[in-house]
């Protein structure tokens, strides 16, 4: 083997910039692969919210202001959904 000539081809492939920006879209479209891959396992999202809501009067009486509590509303709601988009190739494949 010949150390200089090796060495020689290392150094010219290192400084290669069409080496290094094909090295890159390599890279590139490996982690769009990876996150296309990762887009077809199933999700699920939960959310919980709460809300208060005061009915009151406000008013004048005898020369005062006064305020008049009527009610209170609390909702609260919970939700969740599942998604898993592998499962739509075989929904379309049974519709077709």
């Amino acid at each position: 083997k010949d150390e200089i000539l090796l060495s020689l081809i290392d150094k010219a492939l290192a400084h290669n910039n069409d080496i290094m920006v094909a090295k890159l879209s390599m890279d590139q479209l490996e982690l769009t692969y990876k996150q296309a891959k990762l887009q077809l396992l199933p999700t699920l999202d939960l959310a919980v919210g709460a809300n208060e809501t005061t009915f009151v009067i406000h008013t004048l009486h005898r020369g005062r202001f006064i305020q008049i509590l009527l009610g209170s509303l609390f909702v609260v709601g919970i939700g969740a959904s599942y998604s898993h988009i592998g499962e739509i190739p075989k929904i379309i494949a049974l519709l077709v």
